[in-house]
């Protein structure tokens, strides 16, 4: 009865369905602070998401590496396993199964900016993340901003 019920379960290639849930306008809308070009400060950047991941051409350029991290809490090592063992090793998983993670990180997701000081200590959530991007950032000599791009880089 199992196998002929699994059979009617519909699978899904599991980064096709996240990198069609998780693209740049829905973590634009939905975790970042409000930043306008001519508008937005240095400062004002560094106050709403925290010191950038990188700092290039003598803070002319930010750059922030950001992950949908579902965990509020931190991911146990016990959770870290089933995670990796149930989604990072099968390509297809069971759509209902996406569906939940999708329903996890609207209700207790968090956005994650990984720097080197923070790194180790996140890195079962960074190994384990649905999605990761990267926002950079170019600022003037009087330190606004004057450009910006969301880059997705996984799924």
């Amino acid at each position: 009865m199992i196998c002929f019920l699994s059979g009617c379960l519909e699978t899904v290639n599991s980064h096709a369905y996240f990198s069609e849930h998780l693209t740049e306008s829905y973590l634009s809308s939905r975790w970042l602070p409000p930043i306008e070009i001519y508008r937005t400060t240095r400062e004002q950047v560094v106050e709403r998401l925290g010191q950038p991941s990188g700092i290039f051409e003598n803070g002319r350029i930010y750059i922030y590496r950001l992950i949908i991290d579902e965990w509020k809490e931190g991911l146990s090592d016990s959770m870290y396993s089933g995670y990796n063992n149930a989604y990072n090793i099968q390509s297809s998983i069971l759509e209902i199964v996406a569906a939940r993670r999708l329903e996890q990180i609207e209700k207790d997701g968090i956005l994650l900016v990984v720097t080197d000081e923070n790194m180790e200590k996140h890195e079962k959530e960074i190994i384990s993340s649905m999605g990761e991007f990267h926002l950079v950032l170019v600022f003037n000599t009087d330190g606004v901003l004057t450009k910006d791009s969301l880059i997705r880089i996984r799924p």
